[in-house]
């Protein structure tokens, strides 16, 4: 791998929000390269080794859900919130909807596509391989910081991490990973044919990813903005999949599924009492 020093400016906050565009001021960067700040090692874009041929397929026939991502994105200009478009599936755990009713629980990944969760289970398990190979210190840390606070059984196998998402062909505006937890790194793996741009921006390091197909990146999302440019479909048998794993702090304290499931059922039993009461 080759390693570049680079420096590091204040994070931009005015930018949350905003399309991620390349205006030339970008460094580019490519699979296999260390970014180091200040002789820290910050970030590393690499190559995904083995065969996933099998992964790709099943990504391709799953479908996908649409969602209206507002994503805490302020817009700093107008001070408004925007929408982005997006078409993804979460896989792992997910923590409660108290306004929704809904407990704590697994995915509908797991359970709909349960060969593409073994699947995500093995990329996972890569990935940890990787993150222990150039941060050790910080890998052991994630683990003791996660285990002290979340069950064994709220964890995709093998990681530090609660939940993930695959993301089909999707830019993104500049926005932190806020709901993760704090100084770790999270994992992202590419997968992608026929497409141009989905360059993934980092404003206070002023560099630019060349996402390339069977590549992975370790990063602080939580700690650094970031952002995905306009993404161009090249031929209809484009397709780029970006699959992150993440630890998420809602995650903090739960108890078992059956636990969660019963704590949901008492407030809503709560909440028709009130509403009861409020109509006499």
């Amino acid at each position: 791998m080759k390693v570049i020093d680079l420096q590091k400016e204040a994070e931009n906050e005015e930018l949350l929000g905003l399309p991620a565009i390349d205006d030339g001021s970008f460094k580019t960067i490519y699979p296999g390269t260390v970014i180091q700040i200040a002789g820290e090692t910050e970030m590393v874009y690499g190559r995904l080794e083995g065969d996933w041929s099998e992964l790709v397929g099943r990504l391709r026939a799953m479908k996908y859900q649409r969602n209206t991502r507002v994503a805490r994105l302020k817009l700093a200009e107008t001070h408004k919130m925007t929408e982005e478009r997006t078409y993804d599936r979460t896989f792992g755990f997910k923590p409660a909807n108290h306004i929704m009713g809904i407990s704590a629980g697994a995915c509908e990944l797991n359970r709909m596509f349960p060969k593409t969760y073994e699947e995500l289970i093995r990329l996972g398990a890569f990935a940890m391989e990787k993150y222990k190979q150039f941060h050790p210190e910080k890998f052991k840390k994630h683990f003791k910081d996660v285990k002290a606070f979340v069950k064994d059984h709220w964890l995709i196998p093998g990681t530090p991490y609660t939940q993930g998402i695959v993301n089909n062909t999707s830019k993104m505006r500049y926005h932190y990973d806020r709901n993760n937890f704090k100084g770790v790194w999270s994992v992202m793996a590419y997968f992608c044919h026929a497409v141009g741009g989905g360059e993934l921006l980092i404003p206070s390091m002023k560099v630019k990813l060349k996402i390339e197909d069977h590549t992975f990146v370790l990063f602080n999302g939580n700690g650094l903005i970031h952002g995905v440019t306009e993404i161009k479909k090249l031929r209809p048998s484009n397709y780029r999949y970006s699959i992150v794993y993440y630890s998420r702090q809602a995650m903090i304290g739960l108890g078992s599924f059956e636990e969660e499931m019963d704590r949901i059922l008492k407030s809503e039993i709560e909440k028709h009492k009130r509403r009861v009461e409020d109509k006499k």
